[in-house]
């Protein structure tokens, strides 16, 4: 599972714990985390996925205003 590219979890019961889990696969180019309860406290993790290209995120529990990444500033789609 490692050299998954894309993964879809919107509409899911996703958390923060689940994010968690992604640090293997760094070959994911594309996540969509929308409406699920993903907080600001996983970006630091979609910061270490380094050929992540899009996250869309819209819906989710990230604050506005909240401190977003460099690496994946242009990334988050809401």
């Amino acid at each position: 599972m490692n050299k998954l590219r894309q993964l879809r979890l919107a509409h899911t019961a996703i958390t923060d714990t689940t994010i968690q889990e992604f640090g293997s696969l760094d070959h994911l180019e594309s996540l969509s985390i929308f409406d699920t309860r993903v907080t600001a406290s996983s970006l630091s993790m979609f910061a270490r996925l380094t050929k992540l290209q899009h996250v869309y995120a819209g819906e989710t529990k990230l604050p506005p205003g909240a401190a977003i990444p460099t690496q994946i500033k242009d990334k988050l789609v809401f």
